[in-house]
């Protein structure tokens, strides 16, 4: 194993925690192979460089204004043509409603192994074994991925993250992917409904109550 990449999990130019969380369990298991992180996005340029303080070895950006919408044939040719720059071996990306999607399809695409909602990762010489829950969460288990390369989604809030330095001496690298596919439909612009809740997959904590508390005056 030569090289780790791991696809930043971005929404609306935000990188999302989990990013932060599997750049260190890839730097883990390194083992002395190069980890690299990949943002794909549109204006992702200062969210991409939270990155670098976590200790990433490389960080590559796409930056097209047809990566600022998710459009599964534009986001899965484009990162087949990055992993395929990349030489990369292992791929890491969050279990997330978009790369649940998009996961498969590049898993399919490589004829590699994919292993979903991971929740540990362990190496042992070169073998990676990957821990997720089956059953509804009542076993877990314990995979040994061998083909390469290997796809791995982990499942948000569930590894640490640790902050390595906060004056990085890193710097972006641009990629430069011509950005097309050939799509049946285009997708415009999402419209989303303003809840003015916090996203709870975000959350550190989450306290929750059963219909006895009746209301947040009952915590």
């Amino acid at each position: 194993m030569e090289n780790i990449v791991v696809v930043a999990d971005v929404r609306e130019a935000i990188l999302r925690h989990v990013s932060f969380e599997m750049v260190t369990k890839a730097l883990e298991i390194a083992q002395g192979a190069k980890v690299t992180a990949l943002v794909l996005g549109h204006h992702i340029t200062e969210s991409a460089s939270q990155l670098l303080q976590y200790g990433v070895h490389e960080l590559w950006t796409i930056d097209d204004p047809s990566l600022q919408v998710y459009q599964p044939q534009v986001y899965a040719t484009t990162i087949e043509e990055a992993l395929k720059r990349l030489q990369a071996d292992v791929v890491f990306m969050a279990h997330s409603a978009l790369y649940r999607d998009l996961a498969p399809r590049l898993a399919a695409k490589f004829d590699a192994a994919l292993a979903s909602d991971v929740i540990a990762l362990s190496r042992e010489n070169d073998a990676i074994y990957a821990t997720r829950p089956i059953y509804a969460g009542k076993a877990f288990a314990k995979i040994r991925m061998q083909s390469n390369p290997v796809f791995i989604t982990v499942r948000p809030n569930n590894l640490e993250a640790v902050l390595v330095s906060k004056k990085p001496s890193k710097s972006i690298v641009t990629m430069e992917i011509k950005v097309t596919a050939s799509l049946p439909t285009i997708v415009k612009d999402v419209v989303q409904k303003a809840v003015g809740k916090l996203d709870l997959t975000e959350a550190k904590i989450i306290v929750s109550g059963g219909r006895g508390v009746q209301s947040e005056k009952g915590f």
